[in-house]
């Protein structure tokens, strides 16, 4: 088998890669720096002491009046570091990597600590356990650059990552979209930098959606992170399944640095250095360009298309610091995808209409924005403020050649959107107890939409057409109130407008944490949570008998959601953990066909253009239990295993209650890995995650009148009550890292679906054949890349 014969080649020039790299007797070194700042008030903290443990002599520095550190001449390898100021709980970070061609750059927030009689050590002050919001209690998760980078079958890929979770999957392991505990991957709300954007994916899956083939942003560019599953904090609003919370890593302050990366589907360069003389300025620029066709040259088909998919992006990060007005950022990011198929231009050949159809698409996003973050001079306040200009462009067409090879077009679709976004928030700490945070976020909504296709009488017609803009605005207060030094409460209000419709929204959230013993800690969240629709959804023309047309969707509320979490956190040491999460969601103000007899809802909607015409009378709800079992990387050796049971339901136009789409019930996750030292300054690991989870839900297909009427023939009565076969997935990833005096060589190789195992996620009728036939996830795929740093 070809595949077969290409893959030996692949693990055979591993290793020819990797054996000329495999000796090294000279001891490096590298610099560790970064700041330490409150986290209430992101105050620099002067003086603070950051020591690296396991040296002897002890190495480790104070931090300068900007609360900056720089400690040179750390042997490279794994480091652990212990940070701590007076009045302040000590933190640690544990088993960073220091590699001899980038320096390493942490950021530390520290929380200031209740004077007790006893001393009171909290597990949790491991920082890997800590979320990055200060704000936020339970269903959270802070990850890393370099975690996201580890784990097996990511790709790269933050949104593939994110799978491992607890309650998170994709859909079918095809696209990088994201399923929360039984939601649409539409309720995700995506931010950068503090502000919401839109969907950061190359190959998105029609208007509306929050995923698609692959991330643009990508792992190497990213500083720590939050991922939100659930009753989230006031200061986060349109999303009602989850937030992904991406923050844009800095550039060094001190030294130029290069990276370039070369593997199976493209090249990757970044650069990134001081700006200027002032030593906290600097740049960072990651820019990619990727092609499947060598993938598809040794024999690894992806897709089906005949146009190979391609894509390219660019993601940058300024910082720029001033005496008097802050610290200011301009970041950005862009990405251009595109695929397609070709028609057959030989009509001899032609015997099914997808012979002489073609089909292209090309979308193309971009985001530019300048962020201020003001610290007053009483070291108790802060202003964060972010202006967005974010352009989204989505285009599809469908031809059809007739006997002369001419095009007639039967489909096009054009949804442009284009974002002026402005958030503020002011953050005042009062004392020890008790922080105010109150934000405003405004969206000027610009859009121009055009989506037509071929009528009963071969015309092409609009179903989609309109432009002009309009407006949604958010507002919310969040006051955090530590009890004691066990117990943590966070309650607010978050407050949403939106012009199109003129819906006011009012939702309460409120989060609690008790440490009741040092290392065991109960949470609750609850919270009510809201969410437009895609414009395009609203505009959605409908006619009458006499040929005309109303937009009887304009007037569709916000839809709605309530959370309730409980959660149980067990720390046994500063490495391992249990954490057990318990939820209930209920859905309402859900849009849903009109027509009775229907059985549609927008909460089985992945994306793309909806043609129906709507009413808010739906709901739903969720409900379910996570257990999550870790280990930190500690002493070369990680893992993390997931276990979700759920349901996930909805009441359907007809008034009977169904399945959604996402009701998988059942999930499991296992990864872990293992890291080798090869001699004094090389690194052998290897990585490997299995993934279960119960089959896809499909409504099943009618084939005798499909065959009757040449389409696709529901049983509707049966929707989404029948399952594909069980999902299975196992990944491996392999890497080794070569260190030299002033550069590293990075080989990696990641294999999604070692095994090569077909897992249906789907059935379709084939008008063709006649026949009920099935769509695969993706097969087995090895993403092997070089990188160097220096």
């Amino acid at each position: 088998m070809e595949i077969d014969i290409n893959f030996r080649i692949i693990i055979i020039s591993v290793f020819l890669v990797i054996f000329p790299f495999t000796t090294s007797a000279q001891s490096l070194t590298q610099t560790i720096s970064g700041s330490v700042i409150d986290v209430e008030t992101k105050t620099p903290l002067v003086y603070a002491n950051v020591i690296i443990l396991g040296t002897n002599p002890v190495i480790g520095r104070v931090t300068d009046e900007n609360g900056n550190f720089k400690i040179t001449n750390v042997p490279i390898g794994r480091h652990s570091l212990k940070i701590s100021y007076l009045g302040y709980e000590e933190q640690f970070i544990y088993d960073v990597l220091l590699s001899s061609g980038k320096e390493l750059v942490l950021n530390i927030q520290l929380q200031e600590k209740f004077y007790t009689k006893d001393e009171i050590i909290v597990y949790g002050n491991n920082e890997k356990a800590r979320t990055l919001s200060n704000i936020a209690l339970v269903s959270a998760r802070t990850f890393s650059v370099e975690e996201s980078n580890r784990f097996a079958g990511g790709f790269n890929d933050l949104s593939r990552m994110v799978t491992a979770f607890a309650g998170v999957s994709s859909l079918n392991g095809e696209t990088n979209e994201i399923v929360i505990r039984g939601n649409s991957p539409r309720g995700l709300l995506w931010r950068i930098e503090g502000i919401e954007v839109s969907n950061p994916n190359h190959f998105p899956r029609g208007d509306g959606s929050s995923g698609g083939g692959i991330s643009i942003i990508t792992s190497d560019i990213i500083s720590n992170s939050d991922f939100f599953t659930g009753a989230f904090p006031s200061e986060y609003g349109n999303a009602i399944s989850g937030v992904f919370d991406l923050n844009l890593r800095e550039g060094n302050k001190d030294n130029h640095e290069f990276a370039l990366k070369l593997g199976a589907i493209g090249v990757e360069a970044a650069a990134e250095g001081p700006l200027g003389q002032n030593n906290n300025n600097s740049y960072l620029i990651n820019y990619r360009y990727s092609t499947l066709s060598m993938l598809e040259n040794i024999g690894f088909n992806l897709v089906d298309n005949t146009i190979t998919p391609t894509f390219q992006d660019i993601a940058f990060n300024f910082k720029l610091q001033t005496n008097k007005f802050g610290a200011f950022t301009v970041f950005g990011l862009g990405g251009i995808s595109n695929a397609g198929e070709k028609a057959i231009k030989d009509s001899s050949l032609w015997y099914y209409p997808s012979d002489w159809r073609e089909e292209f698409e090309l979308h193309q996003t971009a985001a530019i924005g300048i962020k201020n973050m003001y610290v007053f001079p009483n070291h108790k306040t802060y202003l964060h403020s972010v202006t967005l200009l974010n352009i989204e462009q989505n285009s599809i067409y469908q031809d059809s050649l007739n006997n002369n090879y001419e095009t007639d077009r039967i489909y096009d679709e054009n949804i442009n959107y284009d974002y002026l976004r402005f958030s503020i928030k002011l953050n005042h700490k009062f004392n020890i107890k008790n922080t105010l945070r109150i934000g405003y976020i405004h969206s000027i909504m610009g859009f121009n939409l055009s989506a037509n296709q071929i009528n009963e009488l071969g015309k092409l017609t609009p179903f989609i057409e309109n432009n002009g803009q309009t407006n949604l605005s958010q507002a919310y207060i969040n006051w955090k109130h530590r009890l004691n030094e066990k117990t943590t409460l966070n309650a607010g209000f978050h407050s949403q407008y939106f012009l199109l419709n003129k819906e006011i929204t009012i939702e309460p959230r409120l989060g609690i944490r008790w440490n009741f013993v040092e290392n065991q800690a109960i949470s609750y969240g609850f919270g009510l949570h809201s969410q437009t629709e895609p414009v395009s959804l609203y505009y959605t023309k409908f006619y009458d008998e006499f040929g005309d047309y109303s937009y009887s969707n304009k007037s569709l509320k916000l839809a709605k959601s309530i959370h309730n979490v409980i959660a149980y956190d067990f720390s046994f040491n500063r490495n391992h953990r249990l954490k057990i999460e318990v939820f209930h969601q209920y859905l309402y103000d859900i849009p849903i066909d009109v027509d009775t007899n229907s059985t549609y809802s927008t909460l089985n909607n992945r994306g793309g253009l909806i043609t129906s015409e709507l009413n808010n009378k739906g709901n739903g709800y969720n409900y379910g239990i996570e257990f999550t079992l870790e280990r930190f990387l500690h002493k070369d050796f990680y893992f993390l295993t997931t276990l979700s049971l759920f349901d996930s339901k909805y009441i359907a136009p007809n008034g009977l209650t169904y399945n959604t789409l996402y009701n998988s019930n059942f999930l499991f996750n296992c990864l872990g890995g293992k890291e080798f030292k090869i001699g004094k300054n090389n690194i052998f690991g290897i990585n490997t995650k299995l993934f279960y989870k119960k089959g896809s839900r499909i409504t099943p297909i009618n084939l005798e009148l499909s065959k009757l009427t040449g389409q696709t023939v529901y049983i509707y009565e049966n929707t989404y009550k029948e399952r594909t076969p069980d999902f299975i997935r196992w990944d491996l990833g392999i890497h080794f890292r070569q260190n030299k005096e002033k550069y590293s060589i990075v080989f990696s190789l990641d294999i999604q679906n070692i095994l090569d195992r077909k897992n249906i996620y789907t059935e379709y009728y084939n008008s063709e054949s006649m026949e009920i036939e099935y769509r695969y996830a993706l097969p087995i795929i090895p993403v092997f890349n070089l990188k160097f740093e220096f």
